[in-house]
């Protein structure tokens, strides 16, 4: 992950020129095109079927009412359009559509824009990947798509969450009941590592069929309800170059486009050097973009420090991560080599390919069988926090009170036996009280250190 040669200013200097005037607006995070194209309101024109009985008795005979999908709510807007969750009244069931707004509707790029990212989905039938059930024209001529509507959360909503038990636990203090309900099911390591597996797969398949994504993020990776993990967000998706790529270029020919050649797309705190930097990409500026993913599991924090744009970009145009080592929980050695070939600045110092990457996991994986116990991984000794969430701890009252408690205790036992001590001479007298002293401070310390879920 070392940073290439020349100095900072001349590295500024080439950020800058590539980025352009998309500095100076900040608008370099590129939002999700999932949450961006639809209709505000009203219902979609599309047809739909009614079945109709027929007098008394059994029969029945189909026609069409004026709407197939019902408006329900909005799920996001952006500056192109939104997506709405919509009822289908044929199939009995939620759905979520995606339009251009009508504004955008005349251009010809956001067209095809919008019909390559239709139809790039529905190329990529995975079980990790958002499917897409339909695409038409409603009765305005405006073109849409409906997909599969996620009842659950997104990645990013589930790293705050964790953060935030983290943080809690370690002041002693309980989370709120949505960050526990949230991150319930991902408080260790080892569980969100599992989590980074199926994504890994979603990508890996894309990549065998010819797709580059170039804006994986945690914003754009949803959580089902039961666990299941979908990529939403295909809209900045390329065909892979060479003849990895060919077969979609082939299969797409008048959808392939670049509406800016050389510009930079995507979301910089999740991009290769290579992408900041507006030079060609492969599949390894995506295991690039899943090594900063996979990084933020670990650590529930970003690997770079910056937080202004200019700042971001140059860190990010020089892999300078922050090392693994120093961000709190301990991540097992091998696990850390994985994500540190994963976010190596020089392309071919990568994985080579997603699968490969994956392996590498599921060796890691593989010393936690079901007849290992921690410390008897193939991988060395466990770290406690890579197989059980943190556990909170009491505040400690203070020494002086611990004492003084003790004290009295000693004062107590000893008034209680004074009849007894009466009968020994001073020196056994004062030998008792302060083992008496001695058993009041113990008891009390050690309730001080006791954990707090021992209760």
């Amino acid at each position: 992950m070392e940073a290439p040669p020349g100095n900072e200013t001349e590295r500024a200097a080439e950020v800058r020129e590539t980025w352009g005037a998309a500095l100076e607006s900040h608008g370099v995070d590129v939002s999700s095109t999932l949450l961006t194209l639809g209709q505000a309101f009203g219902e979609l024109g599309t047809r739909s079927i009614l079945l109709n009985r027929e007098g008394e008795g059994e029969g029945v005979s189909l026609s069409e009412s004026a709407s197939r999908y019902e408006h329900l709510r909005l799920l996001g807007r952006g500056g192109m359009g939104q997506v709405d969750q919509v009822w289908d009244h044929d199939l009995m069931r939620k759905l979520a559509v995606k339009r251009l707004h009508p504004e955008r509707a005349g251009s010809s790029l956001a067209l095809r824009q919008f019909l390559w990212e239709a139809r790039v989905t529905a190329h990529l039938d995975h079980p990790n990947i958002v499917p897409v059930h339909d695409l038409g024209i409603d009765e305005k001529g405006e073109l849409y798509f409906t997909m599969k509507f996620v009842h659950g959360t997104s990645l990013d909503e589930l790293l705050g969450a964790l953060a935030r038990v983290e943080k809690a636990a370690a002041e002693g203090r309980e989370p709120t009941p949505v960050d526990e309900i949230i991150s319930a099911e991902h408080l260790t390591q080892l569980r969100r590592v599992r989590l980074f597996i199926d994504l890994c797969q979603a990508i890996d398949f894309a990549h065998q069929r010819g797709v580059l994504h170039r804006d994986l993020k945690p914003a754009n990776v949803m959580i089902g309800q039961y666990g299941e993990v979908l990529i939403m967000d295909w809209g900045l998706a390329q065909p892979l170059p060479g003849p990895n790529g060919e077969g979609l270029r082939e299969l797409l020919p008048e959808l392939v486009c670049d509406s800016q050649p050389g510009r930079p797309s995507g979301t910089p705190r999740y991009m290769s050097p290579e992408q900041v930097m507006g030079r060609p990409l492969d599949e390894r500026s995506d295991i690039y973009a899943l090594g900063v993913i996979l990084y933020e599991l670990m650590t529930l924090s970003s690997p770079y420090s910056a937080t202004e744009v200019t700042r971001l970009l140059l860190q990010v145009s020089e892999a300078k991560i922050r090392p693994l080592t120093a961000m709190g929980p301990s991540v097992p050695d091998a696990l850390i080599n994985v994500v540190n070939r994963a976010l190596a600045h020089d392309p071919d110092d990568r994985y080579p390919t997603v699968r490969a990457l994956t392996e590498d996991i599921e060796a890691v994986l593989d010393g936690f069988g079901p007849g290992l116990q921690p410390g008897s991984s193939i991988i060395g000794e466990t770290p406690k926090s890579w197989l059980a969430p943190p556990e909170p701890t009491r505040p400690r009252p203070p020494l002086g009170l611990v004492l003084g408690a003790g004290i009295a205790s000693g004062l107590v036992l000893a008034s209680l036996m004074s009849g007894w001590l009466a009968s020994l001479g001073w020196t056994a007298t004062v030998v008792l009280a302060i083992a008496a002293l001695g058993l009041g401070v113990g008891a009390l310390a050690l309730g001080r250190d006791r954990p707090r879920d021992s209760e």
